[in-house]
């Protein structure tokens, strides 16, 4: 190679794994295509063995050349002298892909089932919330208020009665207006205490659900 020449830098072997599959593959498609394979297995087809034993030559010489024009991470995959490099020890031409696997951590299966079971929870809690807290908290509103204000008719017309009475009995005539001021302070404070209550606990089901999902996500990435 001329020194001049700046030689091909890749961060992996499996770089050079992927070139080399996507060579040969694309070539194997070329070769089906111009010269489809026979029906036949055990028929004879020799141009089409002799184009494929020349395509392999081919790309022998292609990928050695390379190999010499190619660097991973700066160490270069064949020395000076022509021979094979340390980043290179296969005499194959050939770089076979290999795959690893991580073994499976049953114990983190095992927190993420129990994390996005919890999840479930969490969400069929908010959804039955959103359908049934509001709804049981205007109907306790309204009976609360009919019962106060059945009880407070019932006591204002017993007073009225109770007035009238005692002016018959004096002989004055009074005009009597009641106000309620004081009782409809009281239960709108009632209100807003209750339903303050019921706005506190969502929040708080709320952030639970969104920690879990922050958890499930991080474990999952």
């Amino acid at each position: 190679m001329d020194p001049s020449h700046r030689k091909i830098e890749l961060q992996s072997l499996r770089d050079l794994t992927f070139l080399t599959t996507s060579l040969r593959t694309h070539t194997a498609q070329k070769l089906d295509t111009h010269l489809p394979p026979s029906p036949d297995p055990s028929a004879s087809y020799p141009l089409r063995t002799r184009t494929s034993e020349l395509l392999d030559t081919f790309l022998d010489e292609v990928l050695k050349g390379m190999r010499a024009n190619t660097s991973i991470n700066g160490i270069a995959l064949t020395s000076d002298a022509g021979g094979e490099g340390g980043a290179d020890a296969h005499a194959n031409a050939r770089v076979e892909e290999e795959i690893e696997y991580e073994d499976l951590d049953y114990k983190l299966q095992e927190r993420l089932r129990v994390l996005f079971a919890k999840r479930e929870r969490l969400v069929k809690s908010i959804a039955v919330h959103r359908r049934g807290t509001a709804k049981a908290a205007a109907e306790r509103f309204r009976e609360g208020w009919e019962k106060e204000g059945q009880e407070w008719e019932e006591a204002r017309g017993e007073m009225e009665r109770r007035v009238v009475e005692e002016a018959r009995r004096s002989g004055e005539g009074l005009d009597v207006q009641m106000k309620r001021l004081e009782e409809v302070e009281g239960s709108w404070e009632r209100v807003v205490t209750g339903l303050a209550e019921l706005q506190r606990g969502l929040p708080e089901t709320r952030a639970r659900l969104e920690r879990a999902g922050e958890v499930v996500g991080y474990l999952g990435g």
